[in-house]
């Protein structure tokens, strides 16, 4: 028997994938591959902190925020599910 809350993550990664394109998720995909020329992946490389304000630390963060723009993620991929499903968890799990 499965624990509710592994069934739960399941639930949410089936609740938002299912409303990515092929193409988008390949593209989330290639963001955990280290590249040969770099030691992190572009994944972690998104996820540094932004460095103190100057013209170089902004180019590298506009460079990050086009990064994110051309994965083209759906702005309301999770509202639906949030609103609907996640509110109703303790209730379906507590029978």
């Amino acid at each position: 028997m499965q624990k509710p809350f592994t069934k739960a993550e399941k639930e949410i990664y089936s609740l938002l994938s299912s409303s990515l394109t092929k193409d988008q998720k390949y593209a989330l995909n290639q963001l955990l591959i280290t590249g040969q020329q770099y030691s992190i992946s572009t994944f972690n490389w998104l996820m540094q902190s932004p460095a103190a304000a100057n013209p170089k630390h902004i180019l590298i963060h506009i460079s990050k925020l086009k990064a994110i723009k051309k994965i083209a993620i759906p702005l309301n991929i999770g509202k639906t599910f949030i609103t609907t499903t996640y509110l109703r968890w303790p209730e379906r799990e507590s029978k």
